[in-house]
């Protein structure tokens, strides 16, 4: 191959010689113009890789063909690489990229300048890369995870990165359309959060999401003087981090400068570290900054990492490379209460000051999964931050698409005989609140191979379905329920919701107390709440629309609100008249209508009695609410009726319990009951009865007589009253009781309530209108 003409020398004068340089000092210790002058033709061309991929094929063939290294690319003109056959753009392009290399220019890439206008601040000159020296330890000096990224410029992490990101899709409508499912590299490379799930080749799996458009165009809009920072606010599941890492890797795609900070309770672990590896990833392809910031993971310096990373940033801003920081997680560097993280208040402060100050010359979006334990929402702050928020799950286009590609293998998995009908489809929709998170904490489970219990004793009767505290569960649908509910990701919200209400009554004065239980019982039922309550809800899983109207993100979380309503609100204290309203009003929401309706018939029952239970309850009740599988011991000298009200979550024999005992304890009745409106039943009654042998302890009475009352919409899908004889099961000692006879007694809402139930009724006609 013909050799490549020299490059004229007319700028060298201009510059200081760095071989006497290099010379003089240790072999690790080398500044950076001496490092590129020890490149081959070929590192130069990869170094150079971004800046000539903008260019046409056969441009970047010319620059190939010129064989050029680093020493004749430190001399190279204008003159020289049009010489060569370049394109008079990247000509002038790559002359500037020398001068800035040496110094002489300022640190802006992909920008054409004239060298003879330019003047450079002492500051400029003080930290240009030319005058930046790069201590370059032995491979074993070096710690994770800086090691895995700077290998000569041959790391293979990156460079693979590079190559899956060159293939995403540049369209943005496939990233909003949920029916396309894309297999993205997750951008960061350092501890992956939890939340993801990574194949063999680092991907994450993303369904296209109509919130990812407007995310985007937030991206594209954002500027460093009008509009710097976003605030992408949402409830928990939501699908916020999946979004933003979608969003990283298309504007990563389009060439964009982002830096991508998944976790902030990593980066507390790490700061530096953490920190450090999400410039790397973000500056890589960057001929100047990239060469830079592996400088200073190199260095080694803990004392004064942080303090470099924070002057790179910096620099980079000043000289006109702002970059859009992207930073998920941001509800970690929260400040808690004293002793309830093991990350104290003091590093989260650190924490923030340090993303605070990194992207003073650039632009952010931060996400925060509401906020935690500390009864503050973010929505009140009063910031200059603009606001995107995402607190409910798919809409329907896209849930429509999920049960698309999933309802047969759901149905296959739990073998049902057919595809989910309308109203099984409605009902997990409901339950999961059509989240992302529980969506696919429904795909992970499996069910158990256990024989049901239902069906393991002889009693005559059909097997009735489980469905603890729900009767709207289809029966097809029992077994998956059961699983879910046992699911990591619904125990999970169990927790969370239950401490977070323990942390508010074991520090809140009464008064907030009662704003706050005001507050997630309006979000239970749908009624509006008011300001001081917004604030101390657990947007996690309730949140308020902009109308100020309160939601529960899924069934699940109204289900625990339910029963922790139990234990603090006195049930003499409900309003009728505002109980009634909100009944009437929530005819279209079957879980809320739910909810309303058994509150109301519960009411009725404590203040009024129940004569259609027996005529021992004909009477004014006393109540008490239990939190366990079974209530105190009653007193010794107990006589007459109570009413008993379940408020754990998973107590599965229906929605209160009526006991009765004679003075003389040689009497006593236990009567359960289930509050439905939905067609289906639930299993409540045999949870109930085959707990017998408790409740006959409880009452320690010689004679004790069982019963069951269904409390329905609409009798017609009911059997009438009738007597259910015991159930038996064989076992090697011999035959033992499952369930003792008892009286099955089945009555309308209109039966026992007649306010409630002409409120149920005008509910359904509103909803119709």
């Amino acid at each position: 191959m013909q050799s490549s003409p020299r490059p004229c020398s007319h700028l060298t004068s201009r510059i200081p010689s760095t071989a006497s340089a290099s010379n003089r000092v240790p072999a690790w210790q080398v500044n950076f113009i001496a490092m590129v002058e020890r490149w081959t033709a070929d590192q130069l061309m990869k170094c150079l890789q971004p800046e000539l991929s903008q260019y046409p094929a056969q441009t970047q063939q010319a620059f190939e063909n010129a064989q050029i290294t680093g020493a004749m690319f430190l001399e190279g003109t204008t003159a020289y690489f049009l010489s060569i056959g370049l394109q008079k753009g990247l000509s002038y392009h790559l002359a500037d990229v020398v001068l800035r290399i040496k110094g002489a220019a300022p640190l802006v890439p992909n920008q054409i300048s004239n060298p003879g206008k330019r003047v450079h601040s002492p500051e400029e000159k003080e930290h240009s890369i030319g005058h930046k020296v790069a201590r370059l330890r032995e491979q074993d000096m070096v710690g994770p995870p800086a090691a895995k990224l700077i290998e000569d410029n041959e790391d293979q992490t990156m460079k693979k990165f590079r190559s899956q990101i060159a293939q995403v899709s540049p369209h943005v409508h496939m990233y909003c359309d949920p029916s396309v499912k894309q297999l993205l590299p997750f951008p960061f490379p350092y501890i992956i959060p939890k939340g993801f799930k990574l194949d063999g080749n680092g991907c994450f799996e993303f369904y296209g999401r109509a919130k990812f458009r407007e995310l985007y165009d937030v991206a594209c809009s954002m500027d460093t003087h009008i509009n710097p920072r976003f605030y992408f606010h949402g409830t928990l599941g939501a699908g916020k981090s999946h979004l933003l890492a979608a969003l990283v890797c298309l504007l990563m795609h389009l060439q964009k400068r982002v830096v991508f900070v998944p976790d902030c309770y990593e980066l507390l672990a790490e700061p530096g570290a953490y920190l450090e590896a999400a410039l790397l990833h973000g500056f890589d392809s960057h001929l100047l900054l990239g060469a830079l910031i592996r400088d200073i993971a190199l260095r080694g310096a803990e004392d004064t990492k942080l303090a470099d990373l924070k002057e790179f940033c910096w620099k980079a801003g000043k000289c006109g490379e702002h970059t859009l920081f992207i930073i998920d997680q941001a509800n970690a560097l929260d400040d808690e209460e004293p002793g309830v993280e093991r990350i104290d208040n003091d590093q989260k402060k650190l924490a923030r000051s340090l993303l605070d100050s990194i992207v003073t010359y650039h632009t952010k979006i931060a996400s925060y999964t509401a906020n935690y334990k500390l009864a503050s929402t973010d929505i009140f702050r009063q910031t200059g931050e603009g606001r995107v928020c995402l607190h409910h799950g798919l809409n329907d286009v896209e849930m429509k698409a999920w049960w698309a590609l999933n309802a047969t293998i759901l149905a296959q998995r739990f073998g049902l005989s057919a595809q989910f009908g309308e109203d099984e489809k409605r009902c997990l929709e409901g339950l999961t609140g059509r989240m992302p998170i529980f969506l696919q904490g429904l795909l992970n489970i499996t069910p158990e191979p256990a024989i049901r219990e239902s069906e393991s004793y002889n009693s005559g009767e059909p097997a009735v379905a489980t469905s603890p505290d729900m009767g709207g569960i289809p029966q097809r649908l029992t077994k998956l329920y059961d699983a879910l509910v046992q699911s990591e990701e619904i125990q999970l919200l169990i927790k969370h919701i239950t401490e977070f209400w323990d942390n508010h009554a074991n520090r809140l004065s009464d008064d907030r107390m009662n704003h706050y239980t005001d507050a997630v019982l309006a979000c239970a039922t749908g009624g509006m709440v008011e300001t001081e309550g917004s604030r101390l809800l657990d947007w996690r899983y309730f949140y308020v629309d902009n109308k100020g109207r309160g939601h529960c993100t899924s069934e699940f979380a109204r289900l625990v609100a339910k029963g922790l309503l139990k234990t603090v609100v006195n049930i003499h204290d409900f309003r009728d008249t505002a109980w009634e309203t909100r009944t009437q009003l929530s005819g279209k929401n079957p879980s809320i209508l739910g909810f309303n309706v058994e509150y109301l018939v519960l009411k009725h029952i404590v203040v009024n009695g129940c004569l259609i239970a027996g005529a021992e309850f004909d009477t004014t009740q006393t109540h008490e609410v239990f939190r366990k599988e079974m209530p105190t011991e009653l007193p010794t000298d107990f006589a007459g009726a109570k009413v008993y009200l379940p408020a754990s979550f998973n107590f599965r024999a229906g929605d209160g319990i009526l006991v009765y005992r004679d003075a003389k304890k040689e009497k006593g009745v236990v009567v359960g009951i289930q509050v439905t409106i939905a067609g289906s039943h639930s299993d409540s009654e045999f949870k109930f009865l085959s707990n017998w042998k408790s409740w006959k302890v409880h009452l320690g009475c010689k004679e004790t007589e069982f019963r069951f009352l269904w409390i329905v919409e609409n009798l017609a899908n009911y059997p009438r009253d009738e007597l259910v004889r015991e159930a038996t099961r064989q076992t090697r000692s011999g035959t033992s009781i499952v369930t003792p006879s008892f009286k099955r007694l089945v009555a309308s809402v209109q039966d026992v309530s007649p306010v409630t139930g002409r409120c149920l009724r005008k509910a359904r006609q509103l909803a119709i209108a």
